[in-house]
């Protein structure tokens, strides 16, 4: 029997809508860029005007099945949360990439309407960072902030014992990316993360080692002697932590009518070093919106934060230690310029 869900593989990314015939509305993918603007026109030309005979497998059921997932449960429980009838179109990674995490849009079938975001995870890591989300999610509907929206948790469920699925508040159709610069963080973003922050306290290192970005940060290290020696030379005065997004770059940034939205805050973390969200900020603004050459990148950071004293040198450093831990947004890249110069 063929499925009644049509599946498609388009670079390295796998795509499942359900029901079949499910038809997207471009606005969605602006609202939720996946990998780029070639990837997306493909995905939409394929989705809605090719012959879906061509995509479709040889088995039944959702696409929840190949993960382990009790596909009848899910739907039962979501049922509970989405009051309105809905279609899903579901994307996740290849198992060649990970097979850890899959997401869904849930879709008014009889007009398009975008209803809610799923994060769906499969594996334990994943689980631990979707319940970190949802988490931090709910901190901040319980401290409202005025600088900036955020995507609102409605649900969180384990559905078995190896997966949990959340479902989160739509953006706005015209939430679109942002443009920043040099001055944007002074502007408008620092204000932002200051509400996110709340304050720094200095903590032992020993404090620390149930945090993630500590734990892999240690666990990479060993390649990187120098840079590795220059963190642990920190640690000793402890580490001015504060919460963090802890992916603090530009593509978790949309705009609509003059509200920011900052999205993902699957890293987040209550003690993260204090510098961490500013200089993800920083170094993505100078390598990707601006186009900067990775040296040129470097050499801003040493001016910005290594001739400003000891204090604001040892917090940019252990930033460093935080985004290379979590590989993100060129924390590994900075690394590779910090050993190059210092050997």
């Amino acid at each position: 029997m063929k499925a009644d869900y049509l599946q498609l593989n388009l670079f390295n990314e796998a795509f499942a809508a359900y029901p079949k015939g499910l038809r997207l509305s471009k606005d969605i993918w602006k609202c939720y860029p996946l990998r780029g603007r070639g990837r997306l026109r493909r995905l939409l030309r394929v989705l809605n005007h090719t012959c879906a005979d061509l995509f479709l497998l040889n088995s039944s059921g959702m696409p929840l099945i190949q993960y382990g997932v009790d596909g009848d449960k899910f739907c039962v429980w979501l049922d509970g949360v989405l009051r309105k009838p809905y279609s899903l179109c579901f994307f996740w990674p290849s198992p060649a990439r990970s097979t850890g995490r899959l997401y869904a849009y849930a879709v008014d079938p009889s007009g398009g309407e975008l209803l809610a975001y799923l994060k769906i995870a499969v594996s334990e890591q994943e689980r631990k960072a979707l319940i970190g989300e949802v988490k931090s999610c709910n901190l901040l509907q319980n401290s409202p902030v005025r600088s900036f929206c955020f995507p609102r948790c409605w649900a969180y469920e384990a559905v078995c014992e190896s997966c949990a699925v959340a479902v989160f508040e739509p953006l706005p159709l015209d939430a679109g990316q942002v443009m920043f610069g040099i001055d944007s963080w002074n502007k408008r973003i620092g204000t932002c993360q200051s509400e996110i922050s709340k304050g720094i306290s200095t903590v032992p290192v020993l404090d620390l080692v149930d945090e993630r970005w500590y734990h892999q940060f240690l666990t990479r290290s060993d390649q990187y002697a120098s840079f590795t020696k220059a963190v642990m030379d920190t640690f000793h005065k402890g580490v001015d932590v504060c919460r963090t997004h802890g992916d603090f770059a530009c593509h978790n940034f949309r705009e609509s009518t003059n509200k920011l939205w900052i999205i993902d805050w699957e890293e987040y973390t209550e003690r993260g070093p204090c510098l961490a969200d500013e200089i993800c900020f920083f170094l993505c603004v100078r390598r990707y919106e601006l186009g900067w050459a990775m040296d040129k990148v470097y050499e801003s950071f040493k001016q910005a934060y290594f001739l400003r004293g000891e204090t604001v040198q040892r917090q940019a450093i252990q930033a460093l230690a935080f985004l290379f831990g979590l590989k993100i947004s060129m924390g590994h890249e900075m690394v590779d310029c910090w050993n190059r110069q210092h050997g």
